[in-house]
């Protein structure tokens, strides 16, 4: 592998790795990674898929 090929491998593995640590983050605190504003209910409305 050639320099611009690790470098973007590199970029999409943080990409990746930094949106599971915040779906993991999310389910600690109770809330739904689908929620724009972190709802901390455990069941979904129809209305945006958010609790309300």
């Amino acid at each position: 592998m050639n320099l611009p090929t690790i470098v973007i491998v590199l970029v999409l593995l943080a990409a990746v790795i930094l949106a599971v640590r915040s779906i993991v983050r999310d389910r600690k605190k109770g809330g739904c990674s689908g929620c724009p504003g972190g709802c901390s209910c455990g069941s979904h409305t129809k209305q945006n898929g958010c609790c309300h």
